[in-house]
């Protein structure tokens, strides 16, 4: 039986965890705790870039006291959003990509 182009060329893809599949999914080939993030205070100034990681653990430790309603964007937006809607669970916020 002849085999088609098809079947000979088959992709060779690593095998990755999901964690790791995650560290670079969508952050244009940066890791997810580092990725540079930007958020406004409560009379809207701005801050940052803040690494993902740091975010993370303010978020935590209720450093944020608007907590979900936390305005939050990456360099190459030009808008802020608020963080419930880049996570619908703040458990996943800087931990998945937005």
């Amino acid at each position: 039986m002849r085999r088609g182009i098809r079947d000979e060329y088959q992709p060779q893809y690593a095998c990755v965890s999901a964690a790791e599949a995650a560290a670079v999914a969508g952050d244009h080939g940066r890791k997810l705790h580092e990725l540079p993030w930007l958020y406004l205070d409560s009379v809207g100034q701005e801050y940052g870039p803040v690494p993902g990681w740091t975010m993370r653990e303010w978020l935590t430790l209720g450093r944020f006291p608007v907590g979900g309603d936390l305005r939050v964007r990456l360099p190459e937006w030009e808008t802020h959003l608020p963080l419930h809607q880049l996570f619908p669970d703040l458990n996943t916020a800087f931990v998945l990509p937005p």
